[in-house]
């Protein structure tokens, strides 16, 4: 959501404050979706944001919101998408809370307090921007982090078949495409895996073999999914 310079800042400027605020005037400004949304789930408002960003994660591509899994086949599934060649390695991020009490929650009105408070910068200036103030700006963004928190609250049956949580980052500043995310302060440990191209294939049986519901193009499709997993089941019987 933040990167959509365009969509963010359309009555024009360099910088633009992403809070409660901005949030239900942003979706407002989508006309039917918004619309679509109350009519289907109630009114959204300042105070109840969360289904509303989790609706529009799902459906509209576009939150201050970030998809994780709790569950391994799910990352590699959507990682590997079922390919049948690889040319290049894998990649796969696991994310461990450091702080249970303070940056992880499966309580709604915790996270309508997060989402209430959460507070970004975003800043658009052009690549050669050479001034003292940009500069220094940019500085600025190298010293500080964004601050984590996870939201385990499943908003669909998709969601809760996924095994789906959400990661909310706030409190940083964003300038075109810079800020950390090597260090999101003492909130999470994010470890980097590379998944070796010569192992992939077999990642991809795996899934297919043990967990054939958690395949990329089951996982969009639960009904199929769960078939599957009977045929499966009653093949191997």
């Amino acid at each position: 959501m933040y990167r959509n310079k365009s969509t963010l800042m359309r009555d024009g400027g360099h910088c633009v404050e992403v809070n409660a605020d901005f949030l239900l005037d942003y979706y407002k400004s989508y006309g039917s979706f918004f619309d679509l949304y109350n009519t289907t789930f109630g009114t959204a408002g300042k105070y109840r944001l969360y289904d509303l960003c989790a609706f529009s994660q799902h459906y509209l591509n576009d939150s201050p919101l970030i998809d994780f899994t709790k569950s391994l086949y799910v990352a590699l599934s959507f990682g590997l998408k079922e390919k049948t060649e690889f040319v290049d390695d894998g990649i796969l991020y696991a994310v461990e809370i450091e702080d249970l009490n303070n940056n992880y929650t499966t309580d709604k009105v915790v996270a309508e307090c997060w989402l209430n408070d959460f507070k970004v910068y975003v800043y658009n200036f052009e690549k050669d921007d050479v001034s003292p103030e940009v500069q220094e700006l940019k500085q600025h963004v190298k010293r500080t982090s964004p601050i984590g928190k996870l939201i385990d609250i499943a908003t669909n049956d998709l969601m809760k078949f996924q095994q789906g949580v959400f990661l909310l980052l706030s409190d940083f500043n964003l300038v075109n495409r810079l800020y950390l995310t090597k260090n999101v302060r003492s909130s999470f440990k994010i470890t980097k895996y590379i998944l070796s191209k010569d192992i992939c294939a077999d990642l991809v049986e795996m899934i297919a073999e043990e967990t054939p519901w958690y395949r990329f193009s089951q996982l969009l499709e639960i009904k199929d999914g769960i078939q599957s997993a009977i045929r499966h089941n009653e093949t191997s019987l």
